[in-house]
């Protein structure tokens, strides 16, 4: 082997042999790899600070070391299908979604509180409940839930009373709500009929025009006079000043009423009087018939007009002309118009129903479509009339034909009178004189 060059560590240069240099660095090499084997051991006493930060843990700790971490599971996806995960443009339906039922639920509950601080304006008093209290049996009852349980009655009376406390109603109406279809059915009962005027206390006034119970006992005794003898459950009662009806139909901007030639005078008439009895701007007599736009004023004077054409039929039909114009122009209206048309009337009107009774009324008038579709039912060839004790008033033919042409109206089916009805029935023929056949007019407001 020959000699090789090398520069020693104090930097003397000397020749040493091929194979003796490989020695040497064999022995470099083992000693290096046994001190990387050998864990470095650190001085007894305290540990030394660093003053550069926190030392990242050491991997080589000892097995014995409780400060040793012990390995991470990793948990296992249960077997089955692996769950897709959800597109971005699903992800971005669902809060859409969910962002609209949050504002409808919003907006719903604002809406409620709307209408009810609209309806708090009505003049609510207390009234009797129970059935015996307002005359209702218990056979209309069992009828009722079996047969017609979407359909409520309301009675609905217009005075006025300028100043009494009661007054004789001037208009008498059963309004019946189908809460299922939204159909409205106005129903006038003459307000001369002659019938048997129910007893509240110990005071029996006997028979009487039916208008007559508002006077004698008020609300209560018109509801249990309609409910004995005519086979009905009325609970609740409106009753409105007719000055309501000037108010909302100058809040509605007018409605436009065909006027009969022989119904101007008449109509002039009360004009005249409700411009010198009503506050407000005075309203214009009419000079022509034809079709009309009446302000408030008119529209009223036209409700009351009773000598023109077949007498209190027409009248009737006159007034339930005027709601119907009413409803339809309210329906057309924005909501403000119909905020406004209501804040004007509500103080006009006394009830026994609260803001929430409402509700079933308000939600048919809201499934409707418009302007009503109505119906006359009038049999003016079958009416007779008569004097009773010097008094002019409408006589039934027989009260049992007038409770189920009633209930025809309102429900559309035949129907068996009640017992007391029937007894009704049989005072009735013996009471009258003079007779007719049908003493109740309607008009029927539909979808």
């Amino acid at each position: 082997m020959g000699k090789i060059v090398v520069r020693r560590a104090d930097g003397e240069v000397i020749k040493i042999d091929e194979n003796e240099a490989l020695g040497e660095l064999r022995k470099i090499r083992d000693k290096e790899k046994r001190n990387r084997r050998k864990p470095s051991r650190r001085p007894k006493g305290k540990r030394p600070s660093n003053n550069n930060g926190p030392k990242r843990p050491s991997n080589n700790r000892d097995p014995r070391d409780p400060r040793r971490e012990e390995p991470v599971k990793m948990s296992k996806r249960p077997k089955g299908k692996r769950k897709k995960p959800q597109k971005p443009w699903k992800k971005r339906i669902k809060k859409i979604a969910v962002f609209i039922l949050v504002f409808l639920i919003a907006a719903s509950a604002f809406a409620y509180y709307q209408v009810n601080q609209i309806f708090a304006k009505m003049n609510t008093v207390d009234f009797p409940k129970g059935d015996s209290e307002l005359g209702i049996s218990s056979y209309v009852n069992d009828y009722y839930r079996k047969e017609n349980k979407y359909i409520k009655n309301y009675a609905l009376f217009g005075v006025d009373s300028r100043g009494k406390e009661n007054g004789r109603t001037d208009s008498l109406m059963v309004c019946s709500v189908n809460s299922k279809t939204g159909e409205i059915t106005l129903t006038s009962i003459l307000r001369d009929s002659y019938i048997k005027i129910a007893q509240v206390g110990d005071e029996d006034y006997g028979f009487d025009k039916i208008n007559a119970a508002h006077s004698f006992g008020g609300p209560i005794m018109t509801v249990k006079t309609l409910n004995e003898n005519f086979d009905l459950n009325i609970h609740d009662y409106a009753e409105v000043n007719f000055k309501a009806v000037a108010d909302i139909v100058d809040a509605l901007g007018g409605i436009t009423v065909n006027v009969k030639e022989d119904e101007i005078d008449n109509l002039n008439k009360y004009i005249r009087e409700n411009n010198r009895l009503l506050k407000g701007a005075k309203s214009k007599e009419l000079t022509k018939a034809g079709n009309q736009n009446l302000d408030g004023k008119q529209a009223l004077s036209y409700c009351r007009i009773r000598y023109a054409g077949n007498g209190d039929y027409q009248r009737t039909a006159r007034q339930r002309i005027v709601l119907g114009k009413i409803y339809s122009k309210l329906k057309s209206s924005s909501l403000l118009t119909q905020k406004k048309a209501l804040e004007s009337v509500l103080p006009y009107i006394t009830t026994s129903m609260s803001s929430n009774d409402m509700w079933p009324i308000i939600m048919a008038y809201l499934k409707g479509d418009g302007g009503p579709k109505s119906k006359s039912l009038t049999k003016n060839d079958l009416m007779k009339s008569g004097t009773i004790n010097g008094g002019w008033c409408l006589i039934f033919d027989t009260l049992k034909e007038n409770v189920q042409y009633l209930h025809k109206i309102i429900y559309g089916t035949d129907y068996t009178v009640s017992p007391t009805v029937e007894q009704r029935n049989t005072e009735y023929e013996n009471k009258t004189l003079y007779t007719t056949k049908y003493a109740i007019d309607s008009k029927v407001y539909t979808k």
